[in-house]
């Protein structure tokens, strides 16, 4: 039987995480690594050519995944709202990324890198492109 956490530790770790962007000049904190987003969110995915970014405003918690993770990500009670981008290399995930921050009001972030990693051949523009953007491995 899989391990489960009850939904008082993740309401705890996502309060964090607003402690902390309360104490920073960043608007959302956004993750593109897998490890970060299923600890925050219980979402689980294997890291491909097709990223996936979280991101956690004060009040919201949306994410961005290739349209083959739409269903399994919708269930999800501790994730506000989807959005989807075509499959890699077809789509554009750091534009989607970038419109739904947008969409935020998050001028400025604090992010785990700068972009979407480059796993299994994914290539593509820097977050820093089109926000400011700080990171912090």
């Amino acid at each position: 039987m899989a391990t489960r956490l009850p939904e008082t530790e993740f309401r705890f770790r996502l309060d964090a995480v607003r402690g902390r962007l309360a104490d920073v000049d960043a608007d959302a904190a956004v993750w593109f690594g897998a490890t970060s987003i299923e600890y925050l969110t219980g979402f689980h995915h294997i890291q491909t050519e097709r990223p996936v970014a979280l991101a956690v405003t004060p009040d919201r918690v949306e994410i961005a995944v290739p349209r083959l993770e739409v269903e399994r990500v919708e269930g999800n009670d501790r994730i506000d709202a989807v959005r989807s981008y075509f499959d890699y290399p077809g789509g554009e995930p750091i534009e989607t990324v970038v419109e739904m921050l947008r969409e935020l009001d998050a001028a400025s972030v604090a992010a785990d890198a700068d972009g979407a990693p480059g796993v299994m051949g994914y290539e593509g523009p820097a977050l820093s492109e089109f926000l400011d953007v700080e990171t912090q491995g």
